[in-house]
């Protein structure tokens, strides 16, 4: 969900933004550093990183500013009233960090004092004061701001704004630390790493960074760090235009003195050649918002070389692994209609009937008719001719159909049925033994006499 969606959803719904946000990756925070912008916060930075910890400053919040900015103008304005930020704001608004070092949350001090009194370590350098942070910042950036807020108004507009809320809301006296431990928290005037390891509960390192101080120590400053990456990007646009230029004006010469060569006159020529010069620059151009749209190898490392192009995991553009799809569960056929046998117990074995499904009793077996009992067919076996069953019982006979051998009216007796099936046999086994149609009109022919 886009930013002006959220802010929209959220007005209608009376909510905040920060209860439309879809990050759910969370992290325990063990150290909050009070520090101002400078060489000393970027020590403190790149060595807990070294230690292992993921470190939310002002780098990851420039990097992510579309989600991140509007959260954090919104917890200033909600900064005194019943609906502000607490530990599960901050939480979801951080992520998966370990660790807050200098802006923007430094500006925070009373709330997360409050809310991360459990656990995590709190390290205050130097005089730390919000409104002095606030005003020393301000001061160095405003001179720039219109013409940033011009070349970038949807960064430096949200950052102006943020300056503007913290000016109005920042605490003038220091962090207030009374009612934490003395073991969870750590004032330092210069850094010693000793003692942040000690608090932390990390094994020192022979390696950690210190401190680098230069003449622009609030250069690191949270909008200023945007302002090199513009700078840069600047600097790279005019290097692009006058290649581009000195190649159209390279194609146009050479399309003038190919049209004198050929003998086309003076206006014919110029003509060509303001014609070659503008197919140049019109493909350059194409080739140059090509570049602008996809990215080149030139423009991510000049961004790479202002500030650490790293987007945090909870940035909604980043992939994560898809999630499995739950398995189906399979539709159970409906319960089959079952037979009420006598002397049978449906609810002995969990049959479905037992839940007041529906029986049908089993049909009565068919009484044969009177006088006509039936004769027994064997399994897998021709069936028994109606005409065979009207003679054994001595019934009258169905109409005679025409025997096989040669129209003589003749019936099969039950005797005569045995000896019959045995013939059938001995042919479907392919025995030797056989019986002959003609033994057999004897043999019928003999009993009628």
């Amino acid at each position: 969900m886009s930013l002006s969606n959220m802010q929209t959803t959220a007005a209608k719904k009376g909510l905040r933004l920060i209860d439309l946000d879809s990050n759910k990756k969370m992290a325990f925070k063990d150290l909050v550093n009070f520090c101002p912008p400078g060489p000393i916060c970027d020590a403190i930075t790149a060595g807990l990183r070294q230690l292992g910890l993921k470190v939310y400053d002002a780098t990851e919040a420039s990097n992510n500013f579309e989600r991140d900015f509007p959260l954090w103008n919104e917890a200033l304005i909600l900064k005194d009233t019943d609906q502000a930020y607490g530990r599960a704001e901050f939480d979801k608004l951080t992520g998966p960090y370990h660790a807050l070092v200098g802006l923007p949350a430094a500006l925070f001090s009373a709330a997360l004092v409050k809310s991360y009194d459990f656990h995590t370590k709190f390290l205050v350098v130097g005089d730390f004061k919000e409104k002095t942070l606030v005003q020393h910042v301000r001061s160095k950036i405003q001179p720039y701001m219109p013409a940033l807020m011009w070349y970038d108004p949807k960064y430096f507009g949200q950052a102006a704004d943020f300056f503007d809320l913290a000016d109005t809301n920042a605490i003038t006296g220091p962090v207030d630390l009374t009612n934490v431990p003395k073991k969870s928290y750590l004032h330092i005037d210069d850094l010693d790493w000793k003692r942040v390891c000690e608090l932390i509960g990390k094994p020192i390192q022979s390696d950690l960074p210190l401190p680098i101080f230069t003449k622009r120590d609030t250069f690191d400053a949270l909008p200023l760090r945007r302002a090199k990456v513009l700078f840069w990007q600047f600097v790279q646009t005019l290097h692009l235009f006058f290649i581009y230029a000195l190649m159209a004006l390279a194609i146009g010469f050479a399309g003038f003195n190919v049209a004198k060569i050929v003998h086309f006159g003076h206006a014919i020529s110029i003509v060509f050649s303001l014609v070659f010069a503008l197919t140049a620059i019109a493909c350059l151009a194409i080739m140059h918002f090509d570049l602008t749209a996809t990215g080149s190898n030139v423009d991510r490392n000049i961004k790479r070389l202002a500030i650490d192009i790293t987007a945090p995991p909870h940035t909604p553009c980043v992939l994560s692994p898809r999630t499995p799809l739950p398995p189906k569960t399979p539709e159970l056929p409906p319960p089959r209609e079952t037979f009420a046998t006598p002397g049978f117990n449906p609810n002995k074995y969990g049959n479905p009937c037992a839940s007041g499904a529906r029986t049908r009793k089993a049909p009565a077996p068919k009484k044969p008719a009177a006088g006509r009992p039936r004769a027994p067919v064997p399994r897998n076996r021709a069936p028994v001719p109606a005409v065979g069953v009207a003679v054994a019982a001595k019934a009258p006979a169905a109409p005679a159909k025409p025997s096989l051998w040669g129209g003589a009216q003749m019936a099969i007796a039950s005797d005569d049925l045995k000896l019959y099936m045995e013939r059938k046999e001995a042919e479907e086994r392919g025995d030797a033994k056989s019986y002959k149609d003609v033994e057999i009109r004897d043999k019928f022919t003999a009993r009628q006499k």
